[in-house]
């Protein structure tokens, strides 16, 4: 969805800042994050702010996905991309 907009988009929490277009980046930053923890969109371009809305719009919307299906295809596809940059993906499950 991010990938949609003109747009830099960044989601941020603590010390962690992921760009919102990165499939692992995403995988990434939510694979540490648990029911309820909060973090920011932030935006940065003309569409900014339409991309923070509808972001946010998106995720409260669906908050209520069961999310086990998802977790695994994400470690599934995290594994995948650490395979093909050379890292042991073995290291990577919850």
């Amino acid at each position: 969805m991010a990938e949609s907009f003109e747009s830099n988009i960044y989601f941020k929490r603590q010390s962690i800042t992921c760009n919102a277009k990165s499939l692992l980046g995403l995988v990434s930053f939510f694979w540490y994050l648990n029911r309820g923890d909060r973090f920011l969109i932030q935006a940065k371009g003309k569409d900014a702010y339409e991309a923070v809305e509808r972001l946010s719009r998106f995720l409260v919307d669906n908050r209520h996905i069961d999310l086990d299906y998802w977790e695994e295809a994400g470690i599934d596809e995290l594994n995948r991309l650490w395979k093909k940059v050379g890292a042991e993906p073995s290291s990577f499950s919850r």
